[in-house]
């Protein structure tokens, strides 16, 4: 989360999209610890709700700002740049942090 800290000062979608990835392999990998895996056009999706499924309620409002960041990334990526403000960005590395933590538990 350094590189994401550091990119906030140059490329605040770059920076957003770093934490979002993070957030995205830490629900890959609990699916994997799982026993599952996903595949296809809503595979990040997919990773979201089987984390939420695991994690309950206690994670419940977290990992709806995470789909709300899951969101807001495919647009920065594939729609318009430069649509990630300062804020946003600070936000999802801070929650990227945390979910990380929790995920290594």
């Amino acid at each position: 989360m350094k590189i994401a800290q550091v990119l906030t000062a140059h490329d605040l979608d770059w920076a957003h999209n770093l934490a979002y990835n993070s957030m995205l392999q830490s629900c890959l990998a609990l699916m994997q610890v799982h026993g599952y895996r996903t595949r296809g056009p809503e595979r990040h999706k997919t990773a979201i709700m089987f984390a939420q499924s695991v994690l309950g309620e206690a994670w419940k409002s977290r990992l709806k700002r995470l789909d709300r960041i899951r969101r807001r990334r495919h647009r920065a990526v594939y729609e318009v740049a430069g649509l990630v403000s300062e804020q946003e960005a600070t936000d999802s590395i801070s929650l990227a942090i945390e979910f990380s933590s929790e995920i290594l538990r």
